[in-house]
């Protein structure tokens, strides 16, 4: 074809020649680090990154398939690379026998190579060694070099020990101070009188031998075989009144000779509330016998009294010799204790409950056996304020992770409080009248 050339002169060219003599090459370096360099028609750079777009892309490449490598056919490129590792794997052992301290690896080859393992420790183990004196209370350990260490437990358990008092006030109570200084009053004859009839009907008890059904029983018993009683009988055929006192003394008044010498017109008169007897003759003249006095002198006086501190009656009759009971039995094991005013007393027995849902404590509830192993649960534990002194023990039964949440908050030893635990085990808490604490 013609065309104008630049200098204005019409010449023939191919269109093969045009192209040629216009094209702009654009090339495409290897950088031999796995990246490419491709200059376009315009002079824009690219680099081609092939490790770093495999490592992008690796999750599509290796799941990418079918592919076929040496005639067989693969799902993905992963299958593929798993049938390269079967195939060509070479597995390793190392075995150990306990008995003879031998241990033995077996490497790709098939060789097996042993190490005798007691000799390496016979060669290279140090001794360490420990000690307690349980009469000084220290504790000696002597390291590898030789070099003794001593800690004194005794010393250590006086500086972090708590001391808990318990004080004898003399009236019946104690004060106990426990190891976070918490004053908590024991008032024995208050509660002897809050459980008297309880107790008073409790039993069986034995005193000297013999069982009584009741304490009750007993203290009747002790009364009808130690009373003596007094009698006034008249007979009236023979105008005699007879007065026995408590030493069992007759004495007699023969009426129908006072009446034979005194007779014409008397009159007796006896008043209950002075025991006075007056007695006005014929002539008017007052007779006053005070019976009181009269029975006062001839009567023998019987006494009981208890011993506040020790629950011990004694009973003393007319006869002078005394008997002692016992309102609580010194035997072991035994569950009722003396009162602060001497009586016996008893705490019904703590009761256990098992719970597996949320639960509401009540008033009887001393102890609760928890099973969250199917789903964490609610107890609701009584206000502090209104439980000074109650302590009540928390057990999870179960294993398992589930939570257990309190409706109070707990107060550790350290201030810390919490009221979510998940743990197996026991702990009991106790109320000081304000917050409820964990004692152990």
């Amino acid at each position: 074809m013609l065309i104008t050339n630049v200098a204005g002169d019409v010449e023939w060219a191919s269109l093969s020649t045009i192209v040629k003599a216009n094209e702009t090459v654009t090339t495409l370096v290897n950088n031999n680090d796995g990246t490419y360099t491709y200059t376009s028609e315009n002079g824009t750079v690219t680099t081609v990154n092939i490790p770093a777009s495999i490592v992008n892309q690796f999750n599509d490449i290796v799941n990418s398939g079918p592919v076929t490598v040496n005639g067989n056919t693969y799902t993905t490129i992963e299958e593929y690379l798993e049938d390269v590792v079967a195939t060509n794997e070479t597995v390793t052992n190392l075995t150990y026998d306990a008995a003879t301290g031998i241990a033995t690896y077996t490497n790709e080859a098939g060789t097996a190579q042993t190490i005798d393992l007691s000799d390496v420790v016979d060669n290279f183990e140090t001794v360490t060694t420990v000690a307690v004196n349980p009469t000084t209370g220290l504790f000696t350990y002597i390291d590898e070099a030789g070099v003794t260490n001593s800690l004194d437990l005794a010393a250590l358990v006086k500086a972090q020990e708590t001391v808990t008092t318990l004080v004898d006030n003399n009236n019946g109570t104690y004060t106990y101070t426990s190891e976070n200084g918490t004053v908590t009053t024991v008032n024995i004859p208050a509660s002897i009188v809050n459980q008297f009839n309880d107790i008073v009907n409790s039993g069986p008890v034995t005193v000297n031998g013999n069982t009584y059904t009741t304490i009750e029983e007993y203290l009747e018993d002790v009364v009808a075989t130690n009373e003596t009683v007094t009698n006034l009988t008249y007979d009236a055929a023979t105008g005699i009144a007879t007065y026995t006192n408590e030493a069992g003394t007759a004495q007699t008044i023969d009426l129908s000779d006072v009446v034979d010498n005194f007779e014409t017109v008397t009159t007796v008169a006896v008043n209950p509330t002075t025991g006075l007897f007056t007695y006005v003759d014929e002539s008017g003249v007052s007779t006053v016998l005070n019976l009181g006095d009269l029975v006062k002198a001839q009567e023998t006086l019987t006494s009981m009294v208890q011993n506040d501190a020790t629950g011990v009656i004694t009973y003393t009759p007319e006869r002078g010799t005394p008997t002692t009971a016992e309102v609580v039995s010194a035997d072991a094991g035994n569950e009722i204790t003396v009162g602060t005013d001497g009586g016996a007393y008893y705490k019904q027995a703590n009761t256990v409950a098992s719970i597996s849902a949320s639960h509401t404590v009540s008033a009887d509830d001393d102890t609760l056996l928890i099973d969250a192993s199917g789903s964490g649960l609610t107890v609701t534990l009584p206000a502090a304020g209104d439980n000074n002194g109650r302590i009540l023990i928390l057990r999870k039964m179960d294993g398992s992770g589930n939570i257990i949440t309190l409706s109070e908050q707990i107060t550790l030893a350290n201030g810390v409080t919490f009221n979510q635990f998940n743990v197996q085990g026991t702990m009991r808490i106790q109320s000081d009248g304000t917050n409820w604490y964990k004692i152990d």
